[in-house]
């Protein structure tokens, strides 16, 4: 659906759907009895009728084409024959909608008082709402099944009515898609005895999807891919962090892939001498290619003690993007303006311990790192990396200059990218 910007592939895909057509009648009769009650109401007088009744006639016309238009695309007379006899017989109560809430009947709340009396009310009273809302949940399941019994004779009228125009309004799809199409049962998501959906849908549905695919591949990320041109062979996933940077936490911290991203991207961008254009490209490129490592980790590092470090580059993000910071600290160029690269790293490196101190002097460091603000993992990261710079460039003897410096940054984040995109298929 988020996909497609198609939400009518979820709640209409099936015309006979329960939950769909439910939320239409009840909104469809709501909108109805507010529209004619303004009507009979006109005695009143108000600056604002004319205004109220014109949004409600709107909201009721489009209420009722969000009726109509799935059955338009989706009608067909084998989904409806097959499906007639079974809807007038099906209003038995699956197991699965009061499922949850005979698991809380049957579990025993534990009581601290020691009267046996209270305890046995306490547990009474527990089972009498619980069997209330049992089977007030069955009422609306029933209730929501002779709505939809109601619609399917108004679909049958209208299928018949109406069913030999479906085909010429329904789109031309070429023979790949319906090549397509053949095969996409299996991955339709339905509740057990639910109707199976024809082809006529999965044909709409791979319509869309591939012209979808077909508008993806004429976007170019440009900036991104300018970035990947020039990989170092991966030496940038040796170079932005080594184990003999002295640590400020008891508890070393897992990197995860976009965190040492945007800290780099940080100190980049605030190169006071390097040319507008290029810290902006950069900045683009890292806008475009974040996406990538947030999918590998949520698909790849998703335990526990990664969520955290996950949030924390996410924020961190966000904040350079929208506020040009890195934890409320200017990265503007003229922040930095007249120091060297060694003095630009050092005030990232002192400035990202010092925030590391304050933190861990009113906390517990020794906690799970799921715990850990996320304010102390982006310095964190920030201190390991300034201080792995200096370590590898320490036996030069000739000092470190900016245009160095970016290169080697731009070197270790677009390694970083390349070895991230490398877990994708």
């Amino acid at each position: 659906m988020i996909q497609t910007s198609n939400p009518q592939f979820v709640l209409s895909t099936n015309p006979l759907s329960l939950g769909s057509n439910a939320i239409s009648i009840v909104n469809l009769l709501l909108l109805g009895e507010m529209f004619f009650h303004n009507i009979g109401s006109s005695s009143f007088g108000s600056d604002y009728k004319g205004s109220t009744v014109a949004i409600h006639e709107i909201q009721l016309y489009g209420i009722s084409m969000g009726h109509i238009a799935p059955m338009f695309r989706f009608l067909n007379h084998e989904l409806l024959i097959k499906s007639s006899w079974n809807i007038i017989l099906d209003f038995k109560v699956e197991k699965y909608w009061t499922q949850k809430l005979h698991e809380w009947k049957e579990h025993q709340i534990v009581i601290l008082s020691g009267c046996r009396r209270s305890k046995k009310i306490v547990r009474y009273l527990k089972n009498v709402i619980l069997l209330i809302c049992i089977e007030f949940q069955k009422l609306i399941v029933v209730s929501c099944k002779i709505i939809r019994l109601i619609l399917h004779v108004t679909d049958i009228f209208f299928g018949y009515c109406l069913g030999p125009l479906i085909p010429l309004m329904a789109p031309i799809s070429s023979s790949s898609d319906d090549m397509r199409s053949e095969g996409l049962h299996s991955y339709v998501l339905q509740l057990e005895d639910e109707t199976r959906l024809t082809k006529e849908p999965l044909r709409v549905i791979s319509h869309s999807m591939n012209r979808l695919i077909r508008n993806a591949e004429k976007v170019q990320q440009h900036n991104l891919l300018k970035l990947l041109e020039n990989p170092n062979g991966f030496r940038g996933i040796e170079n932005f962090d080594t184990d003999q940077v002295q640590p400020l936490l008891s508890v070393q911290l897992p990197n995860n892939w976009s965190l040492p991203i945007v800290t780099l991207t940080c100190i980049a961008i605030s190169l006071p001498n390097i040319h507008k254009d290029i810290s902006d490209n950069l900045l683009k490129s890292i806008c475009e290619g974040l996406y990538y490592p947030h999918l590998v980790e949520e698909s790849l590092n998703s335990a526990s003690e990664y969520a955290n470090i996950h949030k924390a580059a996410i924020n961190l993000s966000q904040e350079v993007k929208d506020n040009g910071k890195w934890l409320a600290n200017s990265l503007k160029r003229s922040a930095y303006h007249g120091k060297t690269p060694v003095e630009i790293l050092k005030w990232f490196s002192d400035k990202a311990k010092d925030i590391v101190m304050d933190i861990t002097r009113d906390t517990d460091d020794t906690e799970q790192v799921d715990n850990f603000p996320i304010k102390l993992i982006a310095a964190n990261s920030m201190y390991r990396i300034t201080e792995t710079i200096f370590l590898k460039h320490k036996r030069n003897i000739e000092p470190l200059k900016e245009e160095e410096l970016c290169v080697l940054l731009y070197g270790m984040i677009a390694d970083i990218l390349v070895a991230c995109l490398s877990n994708i298929p």
